[in-house]
C-alpha cells in the first residue's frame, strides 16, 4: 500500500497539475500561484516532483477592456529589494481499489523570502536572486507531534537557500536555479520544490496590447512532466488598473489523461501505471505594483483530481486522489518595498 500511495502522490506532483501554472497559485499570474499552492502541498503529501518542461504557449487577448488603457509591463532597477511571505496549506485524500484511506496531512509552511534585482538588461529582462530568510512549519490538526517536529526541523534547514531566475517584461520566466539546502530528510525535496514554485512563474503572462479595466485574456500552454503531457488554460481579468498598479482575478484549468507512465520505484524496480484522467481547477487574485519585479499579493484556492491504474502483478489497482490547497503570498509587514527608479520618478 505504501508504494501505491507514494506513486499516486508522485503523479499528482509530477503532473504539475497544481503547480507551474504560467499560471500559486501561484502558476503566470494569479492562476500561476493557484498552481504553486497546490503543487507545494501535493509535494508535502508524498513523493518528489518530476522534472517539468513548460512551453511559453500562446496569449489571446479576448477584450482590451475599457478606456483609458495602458501597457502592463514589469520594470525594475538593479539593487531593488523586496521581502515576501508565502503560506501554503491543504489536504489530500485518496481511494485505493475503491477504499478510501485516511486524509494525508502535513504541516503547512510559512516561508519568508528576500528578493533582490541583480541586473536588468537592454531588453528589460530582469535577473533576480531570492534568499530564504526563514522557513517555519505551521501546526496542523491531525499531525503527530513527532512528525511535526521532524518536519519543522527540515523546514528550518531551508534558511539560506538561494534561488536565481530571469523574467521578461511580459512575465515570461526562465528556469529557476536553486542551491542545495544544508539539511537532509525525507521531506526536504518537497519543501524545496514548494519554494521553487513561487518563482517559476512569479507574475502572469502579460499581453502586448494596452489594456483597461475589464480586459480579459487567455494563456494556453502545454506542460510536459516526465512522460506526462498536460494541457493548461489560464484566464485573466483586470479588476483594477491605474497609475499605481493592477489587480487581476484568474481561473485555471489543467487536464490530462490516457497516458502510460513508468516511474522510478523502490529498489530500482520501475512502477508502471496508466493515467486515466487528471484535472485541476483553481481561482485566485493577485496585485501588481508598477516598478516591482514580482506580485505584491496573491491568494489562491485549488482543487485537483487524479485517477490512474497501477499496474501490479495481481492486476490493475485503481488509485484516485484529490488535493485541496490554499496559498497566500504578500509583502512582509516589516519588509521594505522598493519601486524601480523609473516608477519612483513618475
Amino acid at each position: 500500500m505504501g508504494r501505491l500511495n507514494r506513486m499516486g502522490a508522485m503523479v499528482v506532483c509530477a503532473a504539475g497539475l497544481f503547480g507551474g501554472m504560467s499560471g500559486a497559485t501561484l502558476a503566470g499570474g494569479a492562476a500561476v500561484v493557484l498552481g504553486v499552492a497546490g503543487q507545494a502541498f501535493a509535494q508535502q503529501g508524498g513523493g518528489a516532483a518530476g522534472k517539468r518542461q513548460r512551453e511559453k504557449g500562446t496569449i489571446e487577448l479576448v477584450s482590451a477592456g475599457a478606456e483609458p488603457r495602458r501597457e502592463a509591463r514589469l520594470t525594475a532597477t538593479k539593487g531593488q529589494k523586496m521581502r515576501l511571505v508565502a503560506e501554503v496549506g491543504g489536504s489530500m485524500t485518496q481511494k485505493v481499489n475503491g477504499q478510501e484511506t485516511p486524509t494525508t496531512k502535513r504541516p503547512g509552511v510559512r516561508t519568508t523570502i528576500d528578493v533582490e534585482v541583480v541586473s536588468v538588461d537592454d531588453k528589460g529582462d530582469i535577473s533576480l536572486r531570492a534568499t530564504v530568510a526563514d522557513c517555519v512549519a505551521m501546526p496542523s490538526a491531525g499531525v503527530a507531534k513527532a512528525a511535526f517536529d521532524e518536519y519543522a526541523k527540515q523546514a528550518e534547514g531551508m534558511k539560506g537557500l538561494e534561488l536565481k531566475l530571469t523574467i521578461s517584461a511580459l512575465g515570461v520566466a526562465g528556469d529557476v536555479e536553486t542551491s542545495r539546502p544544508g539539511v537532509a530528510g525525507r521531506d526536504v525535496e518537497r519543501i524545496v520544490s514548494g519554494i521553487e514554485s513561487v518563482f517559476e512563474t512569479p507574475v502572469p503572462r502579460l499581453p502586448e496590447e494596452k489594456i483597461g479595466v475589464g480586459a480579459t485574456w487567455r494563456h494556453r500552454w502545454t506542460e510536459k512532466v516526465e512522460q506526462m503531457k498536460i494541457e493548461a488554460v489560464a484566464e485573466y481579468k483586470v479588476e483594477r488598473i491605474d497609475e499605481s498598479g493592477m489587480a487581476v482575478s484568474a481561473k485555471l484549468t489543467q487536464t490530462g489523461g490516457n497516458q502510460d507512465l513508468e516511474l522510478p520505484g523502490r529498489g530500482g524496480t520501475p512502477m508502471r501505471a496508466r493515467l486515466e484522467s487528471l484535472r485541476g481547477d483553481g481561482v485566485g487574485t493577485m496585485t501588481m505594483v508598477w516598478g516591482m519585479p514580482m506580485v505584491t499579493m496573491m491568494k489562491a484556492d485549488v482543487n485537483g483530481k487524479t485517477s490512474l491504474l497501477i499496474k501490479a502483478p495481481q492486476g490493475d489497482v485503481p488509485l484516485d486522489q484529490r488535493v485541496i490547497s490554499t496559498l497566500k503570498l504578500e509583502v512582509a509587514k516589516e519588509g521594505k518595498v522598493e519601486q524601480s527608479k523609473d516608477e519612483r520618478a513618475k
